[in-house]
C-alpha cells in the first residue's frame, strides 16, 4: 500500500473516530427530546393546560417565611405534615357538621362522584408532581373544600363550631393560611362541593350564590373595598389566592379579558422588556416629598372604611372622622381623627384617603392614596400575591406596582408616621420601623416593567413635581416662614404692618402734594 493511500486511511479512522464520540454524547439528548416530544403530543391530545397551582418560588424561601400555613393545610402540597396534622381530625368533624348529620352518609356518595369527575382536571392545575394516589387526592379535595365552605359560612353567619372554639383560635391565622400560594384547591372544585350541599341543606339554609359567602372573605382585609364586578369573577378565578389578586385592585380590563378568553392559567412571563432610559423606576419617601417639593397627602371625609382585625376588633371610619373600635364584648373606643381628615402640618403636609378602587394618585401636588391595614395577616397576604405574580407578564403584576409604591414612599419610620398619622395606612405592627423594614424588604422582590406598570404614569408625575425649581422654593418658604402657628401670626403681621406702611406713604404723597398744589 502506497504512503500516501496509509495515510488517508488514518485520516478517515480518526474521523470516525470522532463522529463516534460526538454521536455518543448526543445520545442521551436524542432520548430526552423524544421523551419530551411525545409528552408535549399526549398533553396537546388531552388539551392539558399550564399548572395555576405551585409552590413559592424557591430562589424566596430565605426571604420570605410567609409561606408555609400556620394551622390547616389546603391542598397536596402540605398535606400530612406533622405539625398540621391536628387539623385533619378537626376538618373531619367540620365537614360532618357541614353535611349535616342526618343527610351526611347520603350526601357523601353524590359528593365523592362529583369529585371524581373532576378529578384529573383538578391535577391538571397543580405543578410538579402529587405524592397523593388517586384515592386520597380525591378524599383530600372533598374534605378541603368542606372545610372551606364551613369556614366561609362561618364568617358571614358568626355561626363558628366548637371545633374551632376549642382550640381558642383567632381566625385569621385560618385566613391568611388560605391564602397561601401553595396551600390551594382549584376553586371550581369548591363550587360544585357547595352546588350539592347548598340544594341538599334543609336545616341550614345556604345562599344560592357562591359570591355571598366568598365575599365576606374577601372583603375583611381589602380596606378600600372591592366591587360587585371583581366578587362575581369567582367563576373565573382558580383559587382563592387568584380570587383575593382580581379584587385586590379591581381592574374591569383585567375582568372582561379574564372572562371572555376564558384563561385557562395564570398568564407566562413574556421576557424580559428593556425599560427605556427614561423611565421613573422609584420616587422619593413622603417626607422627601413633602419636605423638599411640598407634596400634599390629604384623606378624603366621605370615604368610609371597615377594618376586621383577627382579634374581633372592628375599626370602622365615617364621615364623622372618627374611629371606633367594636369589640365582642360591646365596648367601644373611640379614637379622634380629625386631625387626619384635614391635617395641616408645618411642613404643610395634608392626606387625603381616596375613594374605594382608586387606589393611588397624583394631581397638582396632591397625593391621594386609599388605606391600607398594615399587620401580620396583611404581611403574609401580600407576599404570596407577590410570589403569585412571578408567573404573570410583568405588564399585569399590579400588587407588585403597587408594592413598589408602597416601598418608594416609606424608607424610614418616620414615613410610616407620616402615613398613619394621615390615615393612609393603619399599622399594627409591634412599631413604625416594623412596617418600614416589611416594605423594603418585600420591594426588593419586585419587578416590574418600570415604563408600563400600573403607576407608571403617578411616578413621572410625581418625580416632575419633585424637580420643578417653583415647587421647591414655595415648599422652603412654606417650611422657613409657615412652620408653626406664631411663624403665621408674625408673618401675617408683617405683610400687615408693609402694607400699613405702604398706604402711609401713598397718603403722606398725596398729602404733601395737596398743601404744595392747593386746589382754589
Amino acid at each position: 500500500m502506497a504512503p500516501g493511500e496509509i495515510h488517508n486511511t488514518d485520516n478517515a479512522e480518526t474521523s470516525n473516530a470522532h463522529a463516534a464520540v460526538i454521536a455518543r454524547r448526543c445520545e442521551p439528548f436524542r432520548k430526552k427530546f423524544e421523551e419530551l416530544e411525545t409528552k408535549f403530543d399526549n398533553d396537546a391530545k388531552k388539551e392539558r393546560k399550564a399548572p395555576t397551582i405551585s409552590r413559592y418560588p424557591l430562589y424566596s424561601h430565605q426571604t420570605s417565611p410567609e409561606i408555609k400555613p400556620r394551622l390547616v393545610s389546603i391542598g397536596p402540597f402540605f398535606h400530612g405534615e406533622k405539625d398540621l396534622e391536628k387539623m385533619q381530625g378537626i376538618k373531619d368533624e367540620l365537614m360532618f357538621d357541614l353535611l349535616s348529620r342526618k343527610h351526611a352518609s347520603l350526601l357523601l356518595p353524590k359528593l365523592m362522584e362529583k369529585i371524581t369527575e373532576l378529578q384529573e382536571k383538578a391535577k391538571q392545575c397543580y405543578s410538579g408532581n402529587i405524592k397523593l394516589g388517586d384515592d386520597a387526592f380525591a378524599q383530600m379535595l372533598l374534605v378541603d373544600s368542606c372545610f372551606i365552605i364551613r369556614f366561609l359560612i362561618s364568617l358571614i353567619s358568626q355561626e363558628t363550631h366548637a371545633s374551632l372554639l376549642s382550640l381558642d383560635w383567632n381566625n385569621k391565622e385560618i385566613r391568611s393560611d388560605l391564602l397561601l400560594m401553595g396551600n390551594q384547591i382549584p376553586l371550581f372544585v369548591v363550587h360544585n362541593v357547595y352546588i350539592i350541599i347548598q340544594k341538599s341543606s334543609e336545616e341550614r339554609k345556604l345562599p344560592k350564590d357562591f359570591n355571598e359567602i366568598v365575599g365576606q372573605f374577601m372583603r375583611m382585609d381589602i380596606s378600600w373595598g372591592v366591587s360587585h364586578n371583581a366578587l362575581s369573577s369567582c367563576r373565573i378565578a382558580d383559587h382563592l389566592l387568584d380570587l383575593y389578586w382580581l379584587c385586590f385592585m379591581p381592574d374591569e380590563t383585567e375582568l372582561e379579558e379574564r372572562l371572555q378568553q376564558r384563561v385557562n392559567a395564570p398568564l407566562r412571563g413574556d421576557g424580559y422588556i428593556y425599560t427605556p432610559v427614561g423611565a421613573t423606576r422609584s420616587i422619593p419617601s413622603a417626607t422627601e416629598l413633602n419636605r423638599v417639593a411640598g407634596v400634599i397627602f390629604k384623606q378624603d371625609k366621605s370615604s368610609s372604611i371597615e377594618l376586621h382585625r383577627g382579634d374581633g376588633v372592628i375599626l370602622k371610619q365615617d364621615k364623622s372622622s372618627s374611629i371606633e373600635l367594636h369589640r365582642p364584648d360591646g365596648v367601644k373606643f373611640e379614637q379622634d381623627k380629625s386631625n387626619s381628615i384635614e391635617l395641616h402640618r408645618p411642613d404643610g403636609v395634608k392626606f387625603k384617603q381616596h375613594k374605594p378602587n382608586s387606589i393611588a394618585k397624583f394631581h397638582n401636588g396632591i397625593f391621594e392614596m386609599s388605606s391600607l391595614k398594615v399587620d401580620e395577616n396583611m404581611k403574609i397576604i401580600l407576599t404570596n400575591l407577590l410570589g403569585y405574580e412571578k408567573n404573570f407578564p410583568l405588564r399585569k403584576r399590579k400588587v407588585s406596582s403597587y408594592i413598589l409604591l408602597m416601598d418608594s414612599l416609606i424608607n424610614t419610620e418616620e414615613d410610616v408616621a407620616l402615613l398613619q398619622e394621615s390615615g393612609i395606612i393603619v399599622n399594627a405592627l409591634a412599631t413604625n420601623l416594623s412596617a418600614a423594614i416589611f416594605f423594603n424588604d418585600i420591594g426588593n422582590m419586585c419587578t416590574v416593567d418600570y415604563a408600563n406598570h400600573r403607576f407608571a404614569k403617578l411616578f413621572d408625575d410625581v418625580q416632575k413635581h419633585y424637580e420643578s425649581k417653583l415647587k421647591r422654593t414655595l415648599a422652603s418658604l412654606r417650611r422657613d416662614y409657615c412652620n408653626s402657628a406664631w411663624a403665621r401670626i408674625s408673618v401675617a403681621a408683617a405683610i400687615i404692618l408693609l402694607l400699613l406702611t405702604v398706604a402711609q406713604t401713598i397718603l403722606g404723597s398725596v398729602q404733601t402734594q395737596y398743601t404744595i398744589h392747593p386746589k382754589h
